[in-house]
């Protein structure tokens, strides 16, 4: 019986999107996160500018070039699979990766 309201994609109709940019607020338990995308590689670039919540609860990989926590004003590069034919950014993402690469200069 299919479940109303949750839309499950078949995995050959996803992509692995990767975007970039400055952590906005880190929530103090590191459970979610909110990028500013400067940066962003294909069909995603159209999001460059925009704002998307990132929800780390079920990341695993969760990674600080400095080894420390992942912290406000940070640089990151997270890759998310989301569907490939992406009209409009979700306003939550749920990242495979996260990495941050250190403080915005």
């Amino acid at each position: 019986m299919p479940t109303m309201g949750v839309r499950v994609f078949h995995p050959q109709l996803r992509s692995t999107y990767v975007l970039a940019g400055p952590l906005r607020w880190v929530e103090p338990d590191g459970r979610r996160a909110v990028l500013r995308v400067d940066a962003a590689g294909g069909p995603a670039r159209r999001f460059c500018g925009r704002s998307v919540t990132l929800d780390l609860g079920h990341c695993h990989r969760v990674r600080s070039l400095n080894g420390g926590a992942i912290e406000q004003g940070q640089m990151v590069t997270v890759k998310a699979r989301m569907p490939r034919r992406l009209e409009t950014l979700p306003s939550v993402v749920a990242p495979r990766s996260v990495l941050a690469l250190g403080p915005m200069l």
